[in-house]
């Protein structure tokens, strides 16, 4: 499970995709039986740390935001979340984008670090 959690999540997700594939494939197949089992065991850790590394946004403390420039006002389109941390671990690059990729809460995070 070590090896899985230091995966990013674009890697598990293509892992999980081909476990799938191979799993599904291999299914009616009397002598992979064995080999099934392995692969569901491995898709549900995957797909559960997956799951645990959504966001959750009530969680998140907003460190610094970089790229304000006032004159950019109201937009602040080149402003973002460059540290921050979820549940008082700091935020990994995935969780930063998976931030910055939220127009409403980049927006709303960078309005109240102005304030």
């Amino acid at each position: 499970m070590k090896e899985i959690t230091q995966k990013s999540t674009e890697q598990l997700q293509t892992v999980l995709a081909t476990l799938k594939k191979d799993y599904e494939a291999g299914q009616n197949q009397k002598d992979m039986e064995a080999a099934n089992k392995v692969y569901k065991v491995m898709i549900d850790q995957i797909e559960r740390e997956l799951k645990s590394r959504k966001l959750d946004y009530s969680k998140i403390e907003i460190v610094e935001i970089d790229g304000i420039d006032h004159k950019d006002y109201p937009d602040y389109c080149d402003a973002y979340i460059s540290a921050a941390t979820v549940g008082g671990v700091e935020a990994t690059d995935e969780q930063l984008d998976e931030m910055n990729n939220n127009p409403e809460f980049r927006y709303n995070s960078v309005i109240e670090s102005i304030h």
